[in-house]
Parts: C-alpha cells; structure tokens; sequence
C-alpha cells in the first residue's frame, strides 16, 4: 500500500473511468476482497500449489500477491487502469511467477494462458459486459474452475459446484464457484 501513497486505489479508480469514458466505467469501478475471502475461495476451488491462477479486472494486485505468496501458484491478472499495472510492475520488479497486463481481459486468448482457475469479480458490469463475460469464459478448456462474484455464469456451459457468502469492501457477496463444462 506504500505504492499509493496519498493517492487511493479508490480515487485513481475514479480517475480512471473519467479518462476511459462511458463505454468502460462497470469496468474501471474498484473494490477489495478481504484476504479471507480470498483464502476461502482458494478452498473451494481446490487451489494447489503449483497451478495458474488468473485475475480479469486485477486492480492493485493485491490477490495476484496474496495467491502466488500463500497458495505458491503462478499469478497472471488483466487490469485497465494504467496506474494499478505500473505500480504493481514496481513492486514485483524482476519477479515472473506473478504478472499483470495492461489489457481488457475480453481482448485476451484466455485459452491460450492454460490457467487452473479464473477469477472474476464483475460485480458492477452492466448486461452487456456480463453477457460479453460468459461468452469470453466459454473458450475456457473443459475442467477449468472459475470462480464469479455477485452472478453464476450460464449453466449451459459451466456447473456451479458450490455458492457462498462473503465479505468485500462494499459489503457482502455471493461467490459462485464453477467448473468449465
């Protein structure tokens, strides 16, 4: 958190979705999950040392940390706001088990980056965003575990295992835990 210093996540966020425009602001709103949150989510995943974990809409990279120092797993994250990805460059510096890229995730070939377990937070995307989510995550390979905040993805294509609530910054939410059909 020194990274911020008297700038927040919160305002930079902010600043953020006035720069991007309209078309982008359910997808720069930012937020936090508290690590027993993410220490529960890693339990009902399975998460094993040694698998890939990736974030879409990463913020900070707080998670990304929090997931590669504890549960010993390659870390990757996709995050639009240019200041979150340079500030956590500068943090990780050198260090290659755990990555963040300044990209829109639904640009992304997310087959392509063979990871174990997705984790998205959309929480504010509109019906549009959401939609656009679940088509993105169908090109996931058979077996994948995703894990979705606030919605379930569409059971044509995905089997919810489990459900809970949870604590985040904004308050409580539902965490859906899902395996790519």
């Amino acid at each position: 958190m020194r990274a911020y210093g008297l700038q927040n996540p919160f305002r930079l966020s902010a600043q953020a979705t006035r720069q991007l425009g309209p078309e982008h602001s359910d997808l720069t709103v930012y937020g936090e999950t508290p690590w027993i949150t993410l220490a529960r989510m890693a339990t009902a995943v399975q998460l094993r040392s040694g698998e890939h974990f990736v974030e879409l809409g990463a913020g900070t990279g707080r998670n990304l940390l929090w997931m590669w120092h504890y549960k010993r797993v390659k870390a990757t994250g996709f995050e639009l706001i240019p200041a979150f990805v340079e500030r956590f460059r500068e943090v990780i510096a050198g260090e290659t088990s755990v990555v963040m890229h300044p990209h829109n995730w639904f640009d992304v070939d997310l087959k392509a980056l063979q990871g174990d377990v997705f984790l998205l937070v959309g929480t504010c995307y509109d019906d549009a965003h959401r939609a656009q989510a679940n088509t993105c995550l169908q090109q996931l390979p058979v077996g994948t575990r995703i894990i979705t905040v606030s919605y379930a993805l569409s059971a044509r294509h995905f089997l919810l295992t489990s459900s809970f609530e949870a604590a985040f910054s904004w308050g409580k939410g539902t965490v859906f835990v899902h395996t790519r059909l």
